[in-house]
């Protein structure tokens, strides 16, 4: 049994803003809505839950389960011959389960509801902190061309977000405490480039007085979290690949 797709339709808030802020901001209104849906998704150990993330027009959620939990019991039949033998062989536990009050099928439907009208915001003033991060990166370090994506074929320095931002508490007003992951990639031939960058932009990040303000006002930084940067592959070109993960704590206002 393979994961679930959920599509996201942005027809309508495509109308509501700016084919500028819509290009720049739709990765941003995909990401909130990944986080306003969280609540509402099934959780027993939180692997479901943690395992989302946004790929293209799709937010994905990569558990064996998770067809079964976001379509409910009712649904007939099975997406496939792998998906009803771990349906059958895990009957009794699957259909035993009780879900976590709040929680259930089509999780995407009960976001909505709440919080749709919020997402075109998101559109209309794009969270700007990976491009905040990333303008600080290029203070630390020039050696590399850094930019947002994902590595290509020629040597570079990335950052991207990851799978498993989470809303950690959302008070009356709307307003949001966040973490949300990032990674930082490097790739060239030279290893020791590779290591003392990493290192560099580490000990930069790490510090108690860090301070990356939003330029827009989409947020305010309340933290990072910065892991150790490690070797990740050597490819048959020749290039190494480095790594560095951090996590972010932002608190945005949201009006409901």
């Amino acid at each position: 049994m393979s994961g679930v797709n959920v599509k996201i339709d942005l027809s309508g808030i495509e109308k509501k803003v700016s084919p500028e802020n819509f290009a720049k901001g739709k990765l941003a209104i995909a990401n909130q809505m990944l986080m306003d849906m969280e609540r509402f998704v099934p959780k027993r150990r939180g692997d479901l839950r943690s395992s989302g993330h946004v790929r293209q027009d799709s937010i994905v959620y990569a558990t064996p389960y998770a067809r079964l939990l976001y379509y409910g019991k009712k649904r007939k039949g099975f997406f496939s011959e792998k998906q009803r033998r771990f349906f059958f062989a895990n009957k009794e536990k699957l259909l035993s389960q009780r879900p976590t009050p709040g929680t259930g099928p089509r999780w995407d439907k009960k976001a909505s509801a709440l919080y749709a009208k919020n997402w075109a915001e998101v559109g209309a003033k794009k969270n700007d902190f990976a491009d905040v991060l990333l303008e600080h990166i290029k203070g630390i370090q020039d050696k590399i061309p850094s930019k947002l994506g994902y590595l290509a074929e020629k040597e570079g320095l990335v950052l991207y977000p990851l799978p498993g931002g989470e809303v950690v508490d959302e008070d009356m007003a709307g307003t949001q405490t966040v973490r949300l992951p990032f990674e930082i990639a490097i790739k060239s031939r030279d290893q020791e480039l590779n290591n003392n960058t990493l290192w560099q932009i580490n000990a930069a990040l790490s510090k108690m007085d860090l301070e990356l303000p939003s330029k827009n006002g989409s947020y305010e930084f309340l933290g990072l979290k910065v892991d150790k940067p490690y070797l990740n592959d050597l490819d048959e070109q020749g290039f190494y690949i480095y790594l560095l993960d951090v996590t972010a704590s932002l608190e945005i206002e949201r009006n409901e």
